[in-house]
């Protein structure tokens, strides 16, 4: 695989959480690492408690800005983690030539269900949370490189 996407619903938590973590992570991983959203609005800014969180990790994802994913994004090599199972349907229902590829991230680590959407949510809503995704790409380290 040459890119991995980490998706949610508007790109201004889950995923943008993801895909510092995967970076900081898995620095060997050679290919892109992109996060995209699915029904959001292009352009906007990470929410401040994904900002703070990720400054406990020493991720800087302040700059970062909501994109929603789109065909140029993909390729016959890329991988599509969907933070939650409905959002794999709607990716495989919008791009179904990528099925194969697209997969829910709890369940392709190893786990069950699906990563809760923190919006809104308290400060520690959202470090139980990135506790989560940081568990889990640790768990597919194996299966990416």
């Amino acid at each position: 695989m040459d890119r991995i996407i980490f998706v949610c619903t508007g790109n201004t938590c889950r995923s943008p959480m993801a895909e510092g973590l995967f970076k900081k992570i898995i620095p060997e991983f050679e290919g892109v690492v992109l996060s995209r959203g699915l029904a959001g609005a292009n352009g906007m800014p990470p929410s401040p408690q994904a900002v703070e969180i990720m400054k406990e990790y020493d991720i800087h994802i302040e700059k970062h800005r909501s994109k929603m994913i789109e065909y140029s994004d993909l390729s016959k090599d890329t991988l599509i983690l969907a933070m939650t199972r409905t959002h794999q349907k709607v990716l495989e229902t919008a791009f179904p030539e990528y099925r194969s590829q697209i997969r829910t991230l709890l369940p392709f680590a190893g786990g069950t269900g699906d990563v809760p959407d923190p919006y809104g949510g308290s400060l520690e809503t959202y470090r139980t949370c990135a506790g989560m995704l940081q568990a889990t790409i640790m768990n597919i380290r194996r299966k990416v490189l």
